[in-house]
């Protein structure tokens, strides 16, 4: 179980992922799933937007594959992701902030 003093930073994270994933079209946990790179199954995908059944923040490699995957889609639109998502800096730069929270 996490402690009160984690909820905030992890609420951070899982905030920005799902405006990410409204912005690149509101894409389901399955279709996230079947598009990442690293073989994530659509209740590994579910519980890294909602939280539950974790006990702390997801690899960051899991947060960046699931990025990876709304980027491409915004950007199949035509649109820029880093201009609508931000970069994967400014997502990993989070990530580490989150990660280091008390």
């Amino acid at each position: 179980m996490t402690s009160r003093a984690e909820e905030p930073s992890c609420d951070l994270l899982r905030a920005e992922l799902l405006r990410m994933r409204k912005e690149a079209g509101d894409l389901s946990f399955g279709d996230i799933a079947r598009k990442n790179s690293l073989g994530l199954s659509k209740t590994t995908v579910a519980a890294v937007f909602s939280g539950r059944g974790r006990k702390k923040q997801p690899r960051w490699a899991v947060v960046a594959g699931i990025a990876g995957v709304l980027r491409a889609e915004l950007s199949a639109t035509g649109v820029d992701p880093d201009t609508v998502l931000g970069t994967m800096e400014d997502l990993h730069e989070l990530y580490l902030l989150t990660t280091a929270a008390p």
